[in-house]
């Protein structure tokens, strides 16, 4: 995709988003688990993604549970901190 996910739920469908809530954990594939689509052998350590996407109203727009392979992935976060005062007013 060229546009990101959440510029087209402002874009093409007038939604306000108001938060983008994630949480990262980690978890055990099991091979025997019919839930496991891994392919593995063996245990194997996953990442556990939970998420959403929340509009201004309160509803829901989107849900994620994604799992990810431990040896295969690496996850980094980088963030700009938001300044509550510009020039004296507030910057929304």
């Amino acid at each position: 995709m060229e546009t990101p996910l959440l510029k087209i739920y402002e874009i093409n469908y007038q939604l306000q988003l108001e938060s983008v809530e994630r949480s990262l954990s980690t978890s055990i594939a099991d091979p025997k688990e019919p839930t496991n689509y891994f392919g593995n052998d063996k245990p194997m350590a996953t990442f556990i993604l939970d998420g959403a996407v929340i509009c201004n109203n309160g509803k829901v727009v989107e849900i994620e549970k994604s799992a990810y392979r431990g040896d295969k992935y690496k996850f980094s976060v980088s963030a700009k901190p938001a300044l509550s005062l510009v020039d004296g007013n507030t910057k929304k």
